[in-house]
């Protein structure tokens, strides 16, 4: 039995922990965009772990209709970090575009970051959370004057 226990021991200390991981700090989460509009997601990576980290790829989602852009990550993101390391500069990670018909609200997203100890892992290594509110596009305030003076201008028009 102590042989066992022995032998669990070192297999323990031999074989790569667990990841601790790589944390996606957005700069911003949130941003807000209108309907046709595209929205540029920006952060920093941390490597938590105290081991060189490969980064291989990533897989995001969104609502339904959304368009998302992942290759700002895939072109901008360091192929490998060192331990206990972070990206000191923030750098584009993903685009989305909101579709022309997306109604006012919030809409959730997530990214998860796939490596690991090899260069060839696809282990979820990071996942983090991102927002988009989509507000109406309402016209500017010169707008709706020249709508309102041209309404006033076919009104008195017809009068004549």
């Amino acid at each position: 039995m102590k042989i066992l226990w022995i032998s669990l021991a070192c297999l323990m200390l031999a074989a790569p922990s667990a990841f601790a991981g790589i944390v996606l700090n957005f700069t911003q989460s949130t941003l807000i965009g209108t309907p046709g509009s595209t929205v540029k997601f920006f952060g920093t990576l941390a490597n938590t772990d105290p081991f060189v980290t490969f980064i291989n790829s990533d897989s995001a989602n969104i609502g339904s209709g959304f368009t998302l852009n992942d290759s700002p990550f895939l072109i901008n993101a360091p192929l490998t970090m060192n331990g206990n390391t972070t990206t000191l500069l923030a750098f584009e990670i993903i685009d989305v575009t909101i579709p022309s018909f997306a109604a006012p609200g919030s809409y959730n997203g997530s990214i998860a970051i796939l490596g690991g100890p090899a260069a060839n892992s696809q282990n979820v290594i990071g996942q983090s959370t991102f927002r988009v509110q989509v507000n109406a596009i309402t016209p500017e305030p010169a707008t709706m004057g020249m709508f309102l003076f041209g309404g006033l201008a076919v009104l008195l028009g017809r009068r004549k």
